[in-house]
């Protein structure tokens, strides 16, 4: 009885399961297990309570999200979402930068720092050829830059056109004539010195093709015009408002004195079957009136207008072409230097415009110039002689003079053209008889002295037939330079001096080139009357008594004439020294 209460006793109060044993003697005996349960949570651990020290903890109790097997099926948190995977649920996990959604808020590392702003944190991210720092090292592109040069070919920013060369980077300077975009800006040689006003020339534009759609077929033509090659990468187009900048990886080479051409489209097949060696966009030519620009830097190279027919040619289905006799900066720009091609010549030089006055006479070879690139020859006669200078025998030799003409009126072998200053004068002719240069119609009074001519031999000023007596010696000549009536022809000993000349005035015999001191009085000349050795003209007062003269003989300072009472005594003189109103 004392049996059976204790094991329901035990029933109560929860214990294990019981276990029947038979003993020595044969006799059954109920075996009550040992069960110990020391937080009361009904369970101890031999029945499989996981955490016998905590009464939330037992098996079949509700899990919880908090890193703990609460009901001790060996599992933790089992019945929550554990987005990465490591076996911690959601709900206690912390972000990890592992490119994982650790914490299941539905976003990957977002505690992490993420510099490039690509959805993935710079620990996880991989640096790629973006131009940004990917990875959050502080360097950018750093596994792209092949040649250390700074710059990489890839990213929005400065890009290196040449990740081999490390010259070549967007920060190097152009290197003139090299054919290599050093600066990567994608333009060749743009600095080039050579590109200035003129160097290039536009000289064909087709604007209006009519086998083709205009946005098909427009294009135009360049002409390097100077004596050296040209590169035209970086070359700025301009119609209107539009712009294109001429942008290509290899260098356009254009050669001195050879065309080059530009179009909107550069397929063969369909733009009319022009070969297009450069393709643009942007630019639309219109068919009216427009312009057409090509410039670098500040420099306009150069720029055609066209005006809807008023100076230009207006064209259909055609180009507009330069006459290739106006190659140049300043003719180019002249719509008279233009026509309308009928036969378009793209790439090559242009055909000679028939419609082009070259010559600028007003007429054209098509109206019958025999000569359109010499204004001295055409059809018209100018001067109304009934000769024109395209006269196939008899020439006109001035068009504008109606007296010269080229025939012989007076049958002397010579006409008007050949020099014959009096065509009606047989007796003149433009011959030069006498051999000395110049014949009569070159106004040699004499053409049969050849020292008597209109030439100035000696360069003096005056000629033979002006009265020059002397025409090989410049200082003689028939000019009165001094006003005096006599020129060196006539004997003027200085003619730069009027009181010098060779008239004898007072019939002495002799002149004042002659020394005669007053030719006024002809008792005053140069000849020594008496025989004294002194003349009128040398302080001789009396020139008929020889003991009367104006010698100083004996050097005392005076002469006979001089009142000197002896000249043979230096110490007698007309001098009172004294005073006393007597001399010696």
């Amino acid at each position: 009885m004392r049996l059976l209460s204790l094991v329901s006793l035990l029933a109560l109060m929860g214990c294990g399961e019981e276990k029947a044993i038979i003993t020595d003697t044969g006799e059954e005996e109920i075996e009550i297990p040992t069960r110990t349960d020391q937080d009361g949570d009904g369970w101890s651990v031999e029945e499989g309570d996981c955490d016998d020290t905590n009464f939330l903890i037992y098996p079949g109790a509700e899990e919880e999200c908090n890193g703990i097997d609460d009901n001790c099926n060996a599992s933790i948190d089992e019945d929550f979402e554990d987005s990465d995977g490591d076996l911690i649920a959601d709900c206690i996990d912390t972000e990890e930068c592992d490119g994982l959604d650790n914490d299941g808020d539905g976003y990957t590392d977002e505690e992490f720092p993420d510099i490039d702003a690509d959805g993935v944190a710079d620990c996880v991210d991989m640096e790629e050829c973006d131009g940004l720092d990917n990875d959050g090292d502080g360097e950018i592109d750093e596994d792209f830059d092949l040649d250390g040069d700074g710059f990489s070919t890839c990213g929005d920013g400065q890009i290196d056109c040449d990740d081999s060369d490390a010259s070549i980077n967007p920060m190097s300077t152009e290197v003139i004539a090299d054919g290599i975009d050093n600066d990567c800006d994608l333009q060749i040689d743009e600095d080039d010195t050579a590109l200035v006003a003129g160097a290039l020339l536009i000289t064909e534009v087709m604007n209006n093709p009519t086998s083709v759609s205009d946005i098909h077929g427009e294009w135009f033509e360049v002409y390097n015009n100077t004596d050296a090659p040209i590169t035209l990468n970086g070359l700025l187009i301009v119609s209107g408002t539009e712009e294109h900048r001429v942008s290509s990886m290899e260098p356009l080479i254009l050669d001195s004195m050879a065309s080059f051409v530009l179009g909107i489209n550069g397929d063969f097949n369909s733009n009319g079957g022009v070969d297009v060696e450069y393709q643009y966009d942007a630019i639309s030519l219109s068919n009216e009136a427009d312009s057409l620009s090509i410039s670098v830097a500040d420099i306009i190279i150069d720029q055609v207008h066209w005006d809807n027919g008023l100076t230009m040619p207006d064209p259909n289905g055609t180009s507009m072409q330069l006459d290739p006799f106006f190659y140049d900066d300043e003719n180019n720009d002249l719509g008279a230097s233009w026509c309308a091609e009928t036969d378009p010549t793209p790439g090559a030089t242009n055909e000679i415009c028939e419609t082009v006055d070259h010559d600028a006479d007003g007429q054209l070879s098509m109206d019958g110039d025999c000569n359109d690139y010499d204004s001295s020859k055409d059809t018209l006669d100018q001067d109304g002689d009934g000769f024109t200078t395209c006269d196939d025998v008899t020439p006109d030799c001035d068009d504008l003079d109606p007296d010269k003409m080229p025939i012989d009126q007076d049958g002397d072998g010579y006409t008007s053209c050949d020099g014959d200053c009096f065509d009606n004068d047989s007796s003149v002719i433009p011959a030069d008889n006498d051999g000395d240069g110049v014949g009569i119609c070159d106004w040699d009074c004499d053409d049969n002295d050849p020292f008597v001519g209109a030439t100035d031999v000696d360069g003096d000023g005056d000629i033979a037939c002006y009265n020059d007596c002397d025409d090989n010696n410049p200082y003689i000549n028939s000019f009165d330079l001094d006003g005096d009536g006599f020129s060196t022809c006539d004997g003027d000993c200085n003619d730069n001096d009027s009181s010098l000349n060779a008239d004898d005035a007072d019939g002495d015999g002799y002149s004042t080139c002659d020394g005669d001191c007053d030719d006024n009085n002809s008792s005053v000349g140069i000849t020594d009357i008496d025989g004294d050795g002194s003349s009128a003209c040398y302080n001789d007062c009396d020139d008929y008594d020889p003991s009367i003269q104006g010698l100083d003989l004996d050097f005392d300072g005076f002469s006979v004439c001089d009142n000197d009472c002896d000249d043979n005594n230096p110490y007698l003189t007309p001098v009172d020294e004294d005073n006393d109103g007597v001399s010696v």
